[in-house]
């Protein structure tokens, strides 16, 4: 994938989804989808994700996520991952 520039406010991306707790563990699971105002950007894709997270304390936290664009699904499937180590506030 080819990373873009994206001038703050332009692009937008929404979503929704579902998170099952599990003590200190969760999995969760959305769908979204992305859009951008004027001509300078070519969004309208829907990226599905399904993950798995574990909770440190009550902001602490450590999430792993497997991918897929559904306009490419069999191309995509598999091949995007993203990891986050954060902080809720």
């Amino acid at each position: 994938m080819k990373p873009t520039f994206i001038i703050p406010g332009i692009a937008w991306y929404g979503y929704i989804g579902l998170r099952l707790n599990l003590g200190a563990f969760y999995f969760r699971g959305d769908i979204g989808h992305t859009l951008a105002f004027g001509e300078q950007l070519k969004l309208g894709f829907s990226p599905i994700r399904l993950g798995v997270g574990m909770n440190f304390s009550p902001h602490y936290y450590i999430e792993l996520n497997a991918d897929a664009v559904l306009q490419k699904f069999s191309e995509t499937v598999g091949k995007i991952f993203d990891f986050k180590i954060g902080y809720r506030f």
